[in-house]
């Protein structure tokens, strides 16, 4: 699955692929290894989720503020393929609120 989603939308969109594959991972180095990457330079950032499926999540952050994501879903059923699809679409057309997040203010 390859794609595009804001920035802003990083920290959910992982979260949310993690609660679909069951996996507990803890995703605070995540905003730094993004912070780092750039697409420009072929420099990714590569987050791995183990879980009832391993997930390979690959992330380069652009100069306008976007990230380029590159998800490998193995072994994955197609709803929850299907899940993950929406979601990425969701993620580059809306700027989403991690409700976990306790500094994230209600809109």
């Amino acid at each position: 699955m390859h794609g595009w989603i804001l920035r802003t939308n990083l920290r959910p969109f992982v979260a949310e692929i993690a609660e679909v594959i069951r996996c507990r991972e803890d995703l605070t180095a995540l905003t730094a290894g993004v912070d780092g990457s750039d697409a420009d330079n072929d420099q990714w950032c590569t987050v791995v989720l183990d879980g009832d499926v391993r997930v390979e999540a690959h992330f380069a952050r652009t100069t306008d503020g976007q990230l380029l994501v590159d998800v490998e879903l193995d072994g994955l059923p197609e709803a929850l393929e299907v899940r993950c699809a929406q979601l990425l679409d969701l993620c580059c057309r809306y700027h989403l609120v991690d409700a976990s997040d306790s500094s994230s203010s209600t809109r």
